[in-house]
């Protein structure tokens, strides 16, 4: 009977985290879509893109996710990137 609850919370730890991996990474993907969408606007429009092409943004969101949004967002959004783009 004990093995058997063994056996039972072993697969179901597994499944939760092969679950929690998956949704990990549609997010990331999700996030360097997004990045890539709003780099390459900023590279047609008006606004300066910084350091490098939207394809490089987009592989840095995909590997470190929101970490990476962070920095993008910095370099691109925040009040910073307003007054140091001037």
């Amino acid at each position: 009977m004990e093995q058997q609850i063994v056996s039972l919370t072993t697969a179901v730890g597994a499944v939760l985290t092969l679950a929690l991996l998956l949704g990990t990474v549609v997010v990331h993907i999700l996030f360097a879509m997004g990045v890539r969408i709003d780099a390459n606007k900023r590279l047609r429009g008006e606004d300066r893109l910084q350091l490098v092409h939207p394809d490089a943004w987009a592989f840095l969101v995909l590997v470190t996710g929101l970490i990476g949004v962070g920095f993008y967002w910095v370099m691109h959004e925040s009040r910073f990137a307003r007054v140091t783009s001037s």
